[in-house]
């Protein structure tokens, strides 16, 4: 598990700032200190993580910051939810049984997304696992940019996962800076997160986007996290996007007519980013639960105590020998015998299992890579949806997509085209459709160039 240093500086990442907060010390006893909010295109963190890095490091000195460890929560657009049954076993067996359903799962496996998880409530008398996956170049390139502003990312987790974890059950409404998250807590456990499209921005001014919030919250309560109307448990809206108090009342309001009756309440989510990282069992990216430890070295001084106990263990056998019945010593020998043959028979499958799965890594074709980037590049604001793809066996391909406007259309291509995978990227035809011709219909060409160390 990760150092759990006294001083850190709690951030809060999405699409449009950084929220920061300075915490000194532990659990109950930590006290917050100076805060800041930096307005910025986060997004560009990925395209240019050192020039990210440096401006982020300019706000650092600007404000006064001295924390050199960093713990951060990501918004809910950047992270994938799954939710997954599993026996009840001890941690190692656990995270070895979760390693394999997601190389069965996922067709890149960790290699392409890194997971973590923490325990959600038991669903038919079996033990249930909340994983949280976040693409690995994602989490590359946020470390690269915080070492360029002079900071460690010592946890990685999420944002709105870090706030339901001090709230009682029922559900939450977490209000992003670029958008929203619903959370569903059922026996002290998160049982689930969903996203919501939604512009805090637009609140105050446009009753129609808290409706859409509010339609939004229902459509994921119900469909993606399970939650009933009148369930007994309570709904409440956590606002970590700053709103003024009558917007954050009315949004509640509008919230109790489509859910259960609301609370509003206001909280800072890069404070409980900072107080995730003392939780064992919270989400953290950069130090999963489901990554492979080393086998520990044992010191110099052990290894010769070591063998001193064998070398007495030895002699002591040699006289016991000369004292013990012959028939004594036959049955120890038995014995020993059968628990090695045991744990022969126990290695056979576990050899067995790895070799099935070592499949997806000699075996994996491109063409999967490619259709794994293709979703990578779509959007997260605007409606677009796929009509039709062809793609060849020289990795040439066209792409049919249908958008609700033109905005979301170059959106698309622009993604398209910073991809460092796909070369080639031309708008060949665009037409409008529908009957009132509000929809844009268009083509893309394509070519997939995956770089050289993901080649298969």
């Amino acid at each position: 598990m990760a150092k759990k240093h006294t001083r850190r500086l709690g951030v809060a990442l999405t699409e449009r700032s950084v929220r920061l907060v300075e915490v000194q010390g532990q659990g109950a006893s930590a006290k917050p200190g100076k805060s800041s909010i930096m307005v910025a295109d986060v997004a560009a963190l990925f395209k240019d993580p050192a020039a990210f890095g440096r401006l982020l490091r300019e706000h650092l000195t600007q404000e006064g910051y001295t924390a050199k460890h960093a713990a951060v929560g990501l918004c809910s657009r950047w992270v994938l939810p799954r939710v997954m049954s599993v026996v009840k076993a001890d941690d190692d067996a656990t995270a070895g049984i979760v390693r394999l359903r997601i190389e069965q799962d996922f067709a890149g496996g960790q290699s392409d997304l890194v997971f973590d998880y923490q325990e959600a409530p038991d669903a038919d008398g079996k033990r249930s696992l909340l994983l949280i996956g976040v693409p690995a170049r994602r989490i590359d390139k946020i470390k690269e940019a915080f070492a360029a502003a002079g900071l460690s990312v010592v946890s990685l987790g999420s944002t709105a996962l870090d706030l339901a974890a001090s709230t009682g059950d029922g559900l939450s409404v977490v209000l992003e800076g670029d958008g929203a998250a619903v959370v569903r807590r059922a026996g002290g456990k998160t049982a689930n997160i969903a996203a919501v499209p939604c512009d805090p921005e637009r609140l105050s001014t446009d009753a129609a986007e808290r409706d859409r919030l509010a339609a939004g919250a229902l459509r994921a309560a119900t469909t993606a996290l399970g939650w009933t109307s009148g369930a007994g448990a309570g709904v409440q809206l956590i606002d970590t996007a700053s709103l003024d108090e009558p917007t954050r009342s009315a949004t509640a309001d509008v919230i109790s007519q489509r859910l259960d009756l609301c609370t509003a309440q206001q909280a800072d989510a890069a404070l409980e980013a900072a107080l995730a990282h003392a939780r064992s069992g919270a989400i953290n990216l950069v130090d999963s639960k489901l990554a492979v430890r080393p086998a520990r070295r044992m010191p110099g001084y052990a290894k010769w105590v070591a063998r001193a106990a064998v070398l007495l263990v030895l002699v002591g056998g040699v006289v016991g020998y000369l004292w013990v019945d012959a028939n004594k010593t036959l049955d120890d020998m038995q014995t020993e015998y059968d628990t090695i043959e045991a744990s022969a028979e126990r290695l056979a499958l576990v050899r067995q299992d790895t070799k099935a799965a070592t499949g997806w890594f000699d075996n994996r074709p491109p063409l999967l890579d490619c259709l794994l980037e293709l979703t990578h590049t779509f959007p997260t604001r605007g409606r677009i949806w796929v009509t039709g793809l062809t793609l060849d066996e020289n990795a040439s391909g066209v792409l049919n997509c249908r958008a609700d406007d033109e905005e979301t259309m170059w959106r698309y291509l622009r993604a398209m085209k910073d991809s460092e995978a796909l070369t080639d990227v031309v708008l060949r035809q665009q037409n409008t459709a529908g009957r009132s011709d509000a929809d844009l219909v268009f083509e893309v060409t394509f070519t997939y160039r995956p770089a050289s160390g993901e080649q298969h």
